[in-house]
């Protein structure tokens, strides 16, 4: 135990534990999309409001609204399992990761925004 202190109190340990990081995540950067990645893309760059309650750029992690047949056609589609019960809802707000994806993933999303709040 004593040996464990001295090593998390050692000066080095926050350069060597950032480098291990930024190391470990390097690969990530050429994955590419995954996960609901290609849901968020589809809200960006596409009218998805026929399947989820995403009604704005903004409502990027508004997944499911609680519609049976919207929840139906998105496990037919295959951005929700097979298992998803008919009423199932899903919303957060992440305003800032929004706008965040919505810069990376649209070169026009302040107009895209704009075009929202006026419609």
């Amino acid at each position: 135990m004593k040996r464990f202190k001295e090593w998390l109190s050692h000066p080095w340990l926050p350069v060597i534990a950032t480098l291990l990081a930024v190391g470990l995540m390097i690969p990530s950067l050429w994955n590419g999309l995954i996960l609901d990645d290609y849901f968020h893309r589809l809200v960006l760059l596409k009218d998805a409001h026929s399947i989820s309650c995403a009604s704005s750029p903004l409502n990027l992690f508004c997944f499911s609204n609680g519609n049976p047949e919207a929840n139906r056609q998105m496990m037919n589609s295959g951005f929700l399992p097979w298992y998803t019960q008919e009423n199932f809802q899903k919303a957060i707000k992440h305003f800032d990761k929004a706008v965040s994806l919505g810069f990376d993933a649209h070169p026009d999303f302040l107009k895209k925004l704009e075009a929202y709040r006026n419609a």
